[in-house]
């Protein structure tokens, strides 16, 4: 069971501050300040790419929205 709880919270910090805390690095943010904002940055890209893929017409699953920000 903590097994799969660790996988669960594991797999949360990477998907929700990865993407937002290396583009917050790149725009030159602080260490501190860029893990604060990260989840806020990241959701916001997923929702947009999210709302540009449905326009196009593309189907997108989590997995390309995630490789997509890279």
């Amino acid at each position: 069971m903590w097994v799969e709880f660790a996988g669960a919270v594991l797999a949360g910090v990477i998907f929700l501050y990865l993407p937002g805390g290396l583009l917050l690095r790149v725009c030159r943010l602080s260490g501190i300040g860029c893990m604060g904002a990260a989840p806020v940055v990241s959701l916001l890209a997923y929702s947009l790419l999210a709302i540009l893929f449905q326009r196009f017409g593309v189907r997108a699953s989590g997995w390309l929205l995630f490789a997509s920000l890279f």
